[in-house]
């Protein structure tokens, strides 16, 4: 219930304060803040920033910061060179465990946020929070270096979109010293700047990953095996067919196929379509290691490309709109459910603690 109140009440405030906004002065320099968009950040920074929810936030990343005296004797050796040298200075400078916690809290909503607000002009930013919350937010609580480097990947999203190389290289880069998971982000890297790559060979190449992969499981499991943070995803269990991938996935194409029909975008069309197809070879991936469940965090942008193409196929028709609003707010709390009803427990998600002893 207190986590269905966050997802209702965030797209709220947004639609009753969108055109509200205060004034600050920083450097000479008059700067608007919209007070919806002020007011969701508060929420959703108090929220995650001073939370204690998760097994990972519970043990191994707390066991990290207290051995954070140095690069060299952080405890975990295998976690990446960014992470430990967030976990160092804020050790060494303020020796709360909290305040690295704020600082994840703000370095994975801060850049959501800004990038939702850029868009504004493109899409229903009510509903890109309602996306957010739903399908990424809550799943962050515990994996947060995961989800730190997600952040980054949105940031990604936009300069690809806006076809700047250099600062598509420098943000992959940032967020692979977060997360080395995040060397996908090379794959949409490569379709943009690739023009010559038809959306047919996009399609080829997932289904080629999904093939080669599987082939190869055994081996790719026994690298895993080597490193004890990820034995618990190491093993492929039973080999299904990702009945709950093409429920998460199907949906998205078709949206996907209708919003090109209404509104063409070429390149956001093109970019859009990449992500998918990387999107669902992943979720059915995870179905032959699990692992790969954790490349999903790279899907962080639906949260701009989903309200996209919710917006264009709504234009001009007000019962329509209502109507898609309605089913896209279904999918969404859909996915929720899903997730929450499946990894709760696996990733400690209830009850919600925090600082303060909150037992919710």
């Amino acid at each position: 219930i207190y986590y269905l109140a966050i997802i209702v009440i965030c797209p709220l405030v947004l639609k009753l304060y969108k055109e509200y906004y205060f004034t600050l002065y920083l450097c000479g320099k008059r700067i608007r803040i919209p007070v919806g968009m002020f007011l969701v950040g508060g929420i959703l920074i108090f929220v995650k920033g001073f939370s204690t929810t998760g097994h990972d936030v519970r043990n191994g990343y707390y066991l990290d910061f207290l051995s954070a005296n140095s690069l060299t004797t952080i405890r975990d050796q295998n976690i990446e060179v960014l992470y430990k040298i967030i976990n160092v200075v804020i050790k060494n400078l303020f020796g709360q465990y909290w305040v690295l916690l704020l600082s994840v809290s703000l370095i994975t909503i801060v850049p959501v946020l800004v990038i939702i607000w850029k868009y504004r002009n493109y899409i229903d930013i009510s509903l890109a929070i309602l996306c957010y919350l739903c399908l990424f937010y809550f799943n962050g609580f515990s994996a947060i270096r995961n989800y730190m480097a997600a952040s980054i990947s949105l940031l990604v999203f936009d300069a690809l979109y806006e076809e700047k190389r250099k600062k598509s290289l420098i943000l992959i880069i940032v967020a692979m010293l977060l997360h080395r998971t995040m060397i996908v982000l090379m794959v949409p890297f490569v379709c943009v700047f690739c023009k010559n790559i038809k959306k047919v060979y996009m399609a080829i190449g997932g289904i080629s990953g999904i093939c080669l992969i599987y082939i190869f499981r055994n081996s790719i499991i026994n690298y895993f095996t080597q490193y004890d943070r990820y034995s618990v995803y190491a093993s492929s269990g039973n080999v299904k067919f990702g009945i709950e991938q093409i429920v998460y996935y199907m949906p998205l194409f078709l949206l996907l196929y209708i919003g090109v029909k209404k509104y063409k975008n070429s390149k956001f069309d093109r970019l859009s379509f990449c992500y998918l197809v990387m999107g669902a070879s992943f979720g059915m991936l995870s179905y032959v290691i699990s692992i790969f469940g954790r490349f999903q965090t790279v899907m962080l942008p639906l949260v701009v490309i989903l309200p996209y193409y919710m917006k264009n196929t709504g234009v001009g028709d007000k019962e329509r709109k209502a109507v898609n609003t309605g089913i896209f707010a279904f999918y969404c709390i859909a996915r929720f459910y899903i997730y929450i009803s499946q990894y709760y427990i696996v990733e400690g998600l209830m009850p919600y603690t925090n600082i303060w002893g909150w037992h919710i």
